[in-house]
């Protein structure tokens, strides 16, 4: 089938790459219909065996402008339009909106791959807000002819629209056992990547990493506010490694003693995150530090693969920070549990299989009713939320 994603991102965001690496490999046509929103900057978005069709746009920090949003909005209809695509998956019910309406007339059916639903965002907004948002998204969904969630946590919360929703959880391809085998050398260290904000935990982790000794973090990715760029990427115990690809993520990350994870709650949707950090951490068998906050870190300290402390204690991570150097004499054992539980289902060839199925079910070639065939949901643990600090 010919297959079109939108998203407004240049082609470097790691789960629409590993989406569209994936449907290509399962003999898919894919186009991937973007937005480079820093087209000066360096970065690896070329995805191989996908057409790419983005606009570029500049948009200071990551943001957004109303030209912008025309621009993009515009350039997806126009290539929707001319694609002929079988199925178009929108990334989130805004750009659902963009092109969704061209749901019969220039493809034939049409899925939304929530990575972080306008719903769950808009939480602490005033009511009549939220009440659009909650008509808007529900709209979508309905609209939609099958929906992805990330994880079990967010796949609750789609209500009625749950049977013709698959889960495909934010999992690492599996890097090898190789790089779980490194040990850290010199001072501890930590592994900070993707999205560099202050509300990613970075001006807690630099409060923390001030009263540990020669402690370093490595960190990837941009900057997506002032205090990252200005304070954080600045700091004498930051080295900054600019935009790398998953890979090299990864292999950053198995030179450090742990990862870091961190939202800050102020919303459902920081709340319910689905970082796939915890999972790229296990894969390389080092601890990640999460907020307690978040659902997921239930899962993090059940299953002992790192740290969790609620968002603004600083003091709790300075604490975990200054028994790293120490916690590598107990790496090995660490790493070959961490890697075990990785195998067990939190791989993204474990995830292969579900969007192999759910394409299927939308071949006209295939028997059935898409909106009531059923893929397995099972990924994460259901726990109630209890944010009190545990460690590894």
């Amino acid at each position: 089938m010919k297959i079109a994603i939108v998203y407004g991102n240049d082609g470097s965001d790691v789960r629409v790459a590993k989406t569209c690496a994936t449907l290509v490999k399962q003999g898919h046509e894919v186009h991937f219909v973007g937005w480079d929103r820093r087209p000066m900057a360096e970065k690896n978005s070329v995805i191989p065996g996908v057409t790419s069709h983005v606009i570029r746009h500049p948009v200071a920090r990551l943001g957004s402008t109303g030209s912008g949003q025309w621009a993009f909005t515009q350039h997806a209809v126009k290539l929707i339009w001319q694609l002929g695509a079988d199925v178009v998956c929108a990334v989130n019910e805004d750009n659902l909106a963009r092109v969704g309406w061209l749901r019969g007339i220039a493809y034939r059916k049409l899925v939304c791959d929530v990575f972080d639903s306008h719903l769950d965002k808009c939480t602490e907004r005033s009511w009549p807000i939220r009440a659009g948002v909650w008509a808007f998204v529900n709209s979508s969904r309905w609209w939609s002819d099958r929906l992805v969630a990330t994880d079990e946590h967010r796949f609750e919360t789609f209500g009625p629209f749950k049977p013709k929703t698959i889960v495909v959880g934010n999992y690492p391809p599996d890097p090898g056992a190789e790089w779980a085998e490194i040990r850290p050398i010199g001072p501890p260290s930590l592994f900070v990547s993707g999205t560099l904000s202050r509300l990613r935990g970075i001006e807690q982790t630099l409060k923390a990493a001030e009263q540990v000794p020669g402690f370093r973090i490595l960190a990837a990715g941009w900057a997506a506010d002032e205090y990252a760029a200005d304070v954080f990427l600045k700091h004498p115990s930051v080295e900054f490694l600019g935009h790398v690809t998953p890979r090299q993520s990864l292999e950053y990350g198995a030179q450090c003693d742990a990862l870091l994870a961190m939202y800050a709650p102020i919303s459902r949707n920081q709340i319910l995150a689905s970082p796939n950090k915890i999972y790229d951490a296990i894969s390389v068998g080092r601890p990640v530090i999460i907020n307690s906050e978040a659902v997921v870190s239930q899962w993090v300290t059940k299953h002992e693969v790192g740290f969790a402390c609620p968002y603004e204690d600083h003091n709790a991570l300075a604490e975990f920070f200054a028994t790293l150097a120490e916690r590598r004499n107990h790496l090995e054992e660490f790493a070959t549990r961490a890697r075990q539980l990785f195998l067990s289902g939190y791989s993204w060839e474990a995830m292969e299989e579900r969007i192999a199925e759910m394409y299927a079910s939308l071949d006209p070639q295939s028997q059935g009713d898409p909106r009531t065939i059923q893929v397995p949901v099972a990924s994460l643990d259901e726990e109630s939320h209890n944010p009190t600090r545990k460690a590894a």
